[in-house]
Formats: structure tokens, C-alpha cells, sequence
């Protein structure tokens, strides 16, 4: 049994997959990292730069606690067009929003 993803334990998991990708390509430059408050909720993230089929391709990680679990999400473009993209994709991880609906109620 795994234990419940809190909001404290974000920064962790952050370092973790940090760690686990530096391990399973060295090839990786990271540029930054933290944990946010977003609306209430800490949201961690990665942004760095991997090898690609093509070339490199630039990357945001980002993670948060959803009902004790880990929600995951991801941007990639490629590393020439990070410019363009990168203020946009942090925009809108600073707008994510959890919603916990109580029990018994419908929405719509």
C-alpha cells in the first residue's frame, strides 16, 4: 500500500524526479525548479532541456497532490521555439485549479 501524496511532500518529489532523470540521461540541463502556491495548492515543477529525436526539446514537469494522489503534467516544444512558449506554459501552471467537490453534489 502507498501512502497519500501531501502537499508538504511536493518539494520531495520534485527532487526526486529531478534525480531520477539526471540518472537516466545525464544529457539533461536543468534550469530551474521549485514548488508554488497556485489558488491554496502547492504545484512543484522542472524545467529543463533533454535530447530529442530531432534535436532538443525544452521541458516543464509539473506536479501537485489531487485527492492523495500525484497529478502530473507536462509542456514541450522544441528548444528553438522555447522563447515563444515559455512565459505561456508557466502562465498556465499558475492557473491551475483543484476543485474537490463535496460529497453528494452534482456539477455541471
Amino acid at each position: 500500500m502507498h501512502a497519500k501524496l501531501e502537499d508538504d511532500w511536493i518539494q520531495e518529489l520534485v527532487d526526486g524526479t529531478k534525480s531520477a532523470f539526471k540518472n537516466m540521461n545525464p544529457g539533461n540541463v536543468f534550469y530551474s525548479e521549485g514548488v508554488d502556491d497556485v489558488h491554496g495548492k502547492k504545484v512543484g515543477y522542472l524545467e529543463f532541456k533533454s535530447p530529442g529525436m530531432d534535436g532538443f526539446l525544452y521541458q516543464i514537469m509539473y506536479f501537485f497532490e489531487f485527492e492523495g494522489r500525484t497529478g502530473m503534467g507536462t509542456f514541450s516544444c522544441p528548444y528553438k521555439e522555447y522563447a515563444d512558449w515559455k512565459d505561456v506554459a508557466f502562465r498556465i501552471i499558475r492557473e491551475l485549479a483543484v476543485i474537490q467537490e463535496k460529497e453528494g453534489e452534482e456539477t455541471i
